[in-house]
């Protein structure tokens, strides 16, 4: 018995720390995080400005259009004191952008919600993930 014992313990010994033959070793990758996506804030939106002035409205969609191409995401801002104090006007200002980029950014559906946050309506137009 104490033979078995020394030989056991010399087999293990010098193998201690070292890949035996035929034992696969385990390697993890860890995919890379994606970098977040970088939000531009557009506030001062207004019912007049998009549907009575063309090129106001021109120049707000330009701004949105290049936001949405670079890959970021655009957030919205229609404040009740510049739309009359009406949380409808904000928010018909706001869904009627999103129609106009529906193409360009992540689906929001058919009638979206627009939250009111600190007297004003918000949507974020996220661009669409690169495929």
């Amino acid at each position: 018995l104490e033979n078995k014992k020394r030989s056991k313990s010399k087999l293990s010994g010098p193998t201690q720390g070292k890949a035996e033959v035929g034992v696969k070793q385990k390697t993890t990758i860890t995919p890379e995080k994606p970098k977040p996506i970088e939000t531009i804030c557009i506030r001062g939106i207004t019912c007049t400005d998009f549907f009575g002035d063309d090129a106001a409205k021109l120049l707000l969609c330009t701004r949105i259009m290049d936001i949405l191409q670079k890959k970021k995401n655009a957030k919205l801002f229609a404040s009740l004191s510049d739309n009359n104090g009406s949380k409808e006007e904000c928010c018909l200002v706001l869904r009627s952008i999103y129609l106009e980029f529906r193409g360009l950014c992540v689906d929001l559906g058919f009638f979206p919600d627009v939250p009111i946050e600190n007297n004003a309506a918000v949507m974020t137009l996220e661009a669409r993930p690169q495929r």
